[in-house]
């Protein structure tokens, strides 16, 4: 997306996506070809690292081949959203079926609360979510903003964990700032809509921070 960016600038022109907002050439400064180089220092920071990791440990992959610890695999993006809707249907339910005493049992170290089935639904609802809000980025924002919360989206799903496909995606789209700013454009002129929303987001952040207490 930086690279785009600068490619934009460089020749005065924009791109639009397919449905998304009409292209604006920006009247900023064009910049020169040296200038460039400067989108470099991004990769340049993961290839220091990599370097690191290949003199102290032998691999400059490790980061990605550690992921084994963690029961994750690598995979087709749309393979880890299937396995996330069915294990999510399958908890959900699991969880109509026992009833509301089943976030009250005394089953597990958390309390009663059944961790994994919860975590299922509540990380296949984040996908879900975050679905709605990439759909908003692509006819609100710039195409280079779209591009850049697609590939930090679709980035998480090539590595599923066994028996939660979709763990800590929440935490991921919480970062992945495009999806955050066509969401705010969206509702900059309902203000019933912006206040149901931080309400909303208030409850989940009491609903998240007790489930990541009892994770712990």
């Amino acid at each position: 997306p930086l690279v785009l960016m600068w490619w934009e600038q460089r020749h005065s022109l924009a791109l639009r996506l397919p449905g998304g907002p009409p292209a604006k050439a920006g009247a900023l400064p064009r910049p020169s070809l040296p200038a460039l180089a400067a989108v470099f220092l991004v990769p340049a920071g993961l290839a220091i690292y990599m370097g690191y990791l290949w003199a102290a440990f032998g691999d400059p992959l490790l980061f990605g081949a550690v992921q084994s610890s963690w029961g994750r695999s690598f995979t087709a993006p749309w393979v880890s959203a299937w396995q996330g809707l069915t294990e999510a249907g399958r908890a959900a339910e699991a969880l109509v079926a026992e009833g509301p005493g089943a976030l009250f049992s005394e089953r597990n170290d958390s309390g009663g609360i059944p961790l994994e089935a919860l975590g299922n639904v509540y990380e296949f609802a984040g996908f879900v979510v975050a679905v709605v809000m990439l759909a908003l980025c692509w006819r609100k924002l710039p195409a280079v903003y779209t591009l850049y919360a697609l590939a930090a989206f679709l980035f998480p799903l090539f590595y599923p964990a066994a028996g939660r496909p979709l763990s800590n995606l929440p935490r991921f789209v919480l970062v992945d700032y495009p999806l955050f700013v066509a969401f705010a454009v969206t509702l900059a002129p309902h203000r019933v809509a912006r206040l149901a929303v931080a309400v909303l987001m208030a409850l989940l952040l009491l609903v998240g921070t007790v489930y990541f207490a009892s994770s712990s």
